[in-house]
């Protein structure tokens, strides 16, 4: 399969004023992205060190986010958000080190997973079902990471679709075997005017369905070219042979 494609910036955002930005060095931050029948689950979790000073941390989440949950040291705490950034207190401790989770949706429609981690980082990892997209150390604060979740969608789909072209053709060497043993009385050629027709209808039934998984941008361009290439030539060879 394909890898998906990622970049990652680390920006020097020195315009950008957050009062909290050192409050935290962050150990471990692991990110796993799960794509569901609606779009995408997101799971954040965090391990830091604090500032023995701080009593808030700010954490940053891309636009269209929904259903934002986010824990720290195992409470779930209320946020004050303002644009992409999402401010919570801390509950009280007496530990230095803190955990933080954060949980929300993305729509269907998301095309990259973009994260603007806030705080030094010494190790960040991104999972997308099951499967490693991203492994870095030592990220600066205001660090940016962009993740494309389109190729990975768009390859699955292609896979399936495959699937259902293989099922078809079965389906076709079936009737040929069936055909052939219902006439053991009589020879009969491997390929007569009813088996050419059926096969011409399960081709136009394959080729309609890759038309409609294109139209609904399930299927790559390229997936979309080749198959309807292969099969549209095979339907074009059956239709001679019905012709002459």
């Amino acid at each position: 399969m394909r890898r998906v494609s990622i970049i990652v910036i680390v920006l020097s955002l020195s315009m950008l004023m957050l009062a909290s930005t050192s409050a935290m060095q962050i150990s471990k931050y692991d990110i796993d992205v799960k794509s569901t029948e609606n779009g995408f689950s997101i799971y954040e979790n965090i391990i830091g060190v604090l500032d023995s000073n701080e009593s808030s941390l700010n954490f940053s989440i891309q636009d269209d986010a929904t259903d934002i949950v986010i824990s720290i040291n195992g409470q779930s705490v209320e946020y004050n958000k303002s644009g992409n950034m999402y401010t919570c207190a801390i509950p009280p401790t007496n530990e230095s080190s803190v955990s933080a989770s954060i949980t929300y949706y993305l729509p269907k429609s998301t095309k990259f997973f973009e994260k603007h981690i806030l705080y030094p980082s010494s190790e960040v990892t991104i999972t997308y079902d099951g499967s490693t997209l991203l492994s870095r150390s030592d990220l600066g604060e205001n660090s940016y990471i962009s993740a494309s979740l389109v190729v990975k969608t768009v390859e699955t789909t292609g896979y399936a679709l495959y699937a259902i072209a293989a099922l078809l053709l079965a389906l076709i060497v079936i009737i040929i075997a069936y055909l052939a043993k219902k006439r053991t009385s009589k020879p009969v050629q491997m390929e007569t005017e009813e088996i050419l027709k059926t096969k011409k209808a399960l081709l136009m039934m394959l080729l309609k369905e890759i038309e409609k998984k294109h139209r609904a941008e399930e299927i790559s361009d390229e997936s979309y070219r080749y198959l309807k290439d292969l099969y549209k030539r095979e339907a074009v060879e059956v239709m001679k042979k019905l012709e002459s």
